[in-house]
């Protein structure tokens, strides 16, 4: 067991970078609809890439019938936005289990509020769920998360919201032969945030995601996973103004296998952005991409 769940390792270190919350900044080169998208895909971001190395050690949790934790390494990269992540989380055999995602952000210019290149530890998130059930076939895994996200990131650098967060989470996935069916949605109360003086007034957010996987055409040992996203962020208010009113829908393609190299779990992946609007209007589309390795202990 703990081995053909290594071998689909790379699939779940691709699936999550965090949790939905809105990192929005009303400044920067292109103001708001510049910096709201491309801070905010990035929480998005750590969403889509842990989710399923998260998923893996609840697998093995059940199957075994013991307490199985992961630790993951990843690298994600746009022309704007770079981040180092390392997500470790712990589920227990009863069916709870922690989590945490530990950012280090490279933010450029063009999108700081400093007008500098800036890098530096990101806003941490920690979170608690409890699977329900089991995950056979009949029943799928139906997974509940509350994460709450700190404020641990350097907002005045951009290097985080300067506002803190609560996500409610909720993840279903049913496997049907060789085939993974996935769904989550997410929903974001986001907390106000006093920056230079200003305070902001973060709207909440939501993010919906639906995909699969499957074994690669091309070997058994990688699989292909495909997922569709929609993220909606509500305005933020300050100066009494409001501004930032984000949409975005991705799809995501990755790539994944236990064996790319000295047997450790890796995985590659690409964003490919649909729509990317903020306050009604369409703004640059930016593709992105990332790598991961991770085990399970």
């Amino acid at each position: 067991m703990r081995r053909s769940i290594k071998s689909l390792l790379a699939v779940g270190a691709l699936l999550v970078y965090g949790t939905s919350n809105l990192y929005a900044y009303p400044f920067g080169e292109s103001g708001s609809s510049e910096t709201t998208t491309e801070i905010t895909n990035q929480s998005n971001l750590q969403e889509i890439i842990v989710d399923n190395v998260k998923t893996l050690s609840i697998e093995e949790s059940i199957a075994a019938n013991k307490n199985v934790g992961y630790i993951a390494a990843q690298y994600i990269y746009n022309d704007k936005v770079k981040a180092f992540n390392i997500p470790l989380g712990y589920m227990f055999d009863n069916g709870f289990g922690i989590e945490v995602n530990i950012p280090y952000m490279f933010v450029d210019k063009h999108i700081t509020r400093t007008g500098n290149n800036e890098n530096g530890l990101g806003d941490i998130s920690l979170g608690v769920n409890y699977h329900l059930g089991t995950v056979d076939s009949s029943t799928g895994l139906n997974l509940f998360t509350l994460r709450y996200k700190t404020t641990t990131g350097d907002e005045d650098s951009t290097l985080g919201s300067g506002a803190s967060a609560y996500t409610i989470s909720y993840k279903f996935l049913k496997s049907l032969d060789v085939y993974k069916l996935h769904f989550q949605g997410d929903y974001t109360f986001n907390n106000d945030a006093t920056i230079g003086g200003v305070n902001y007034n973060y709207g909440d957010s939501y993010f919906v995601s639906v995909g699969g996987s499957m074994p690669c055409i091309l070997s058994d040992k990688v699989r292909t996973s495909a997922k569709l996203t929609y993220f909606h962020a509500n305005a933020t208010k300050f100066w009494g103004m409001k501004s930032g009113k984000t949409d975005t829908s991705d799809l995501w393609i990755q790539w994944n296998s236990s064996t790319l190299f000295m047997n450790v779990p890796l995985g590659i992946g690409v964003k490919i952005p649909l729509k990317n609007e903020v306050d009604g209007n369409d703004i640059g589309k930016r593709f992105t991409f990332y790598i991961s390795a991770s085990g399970l202990f």
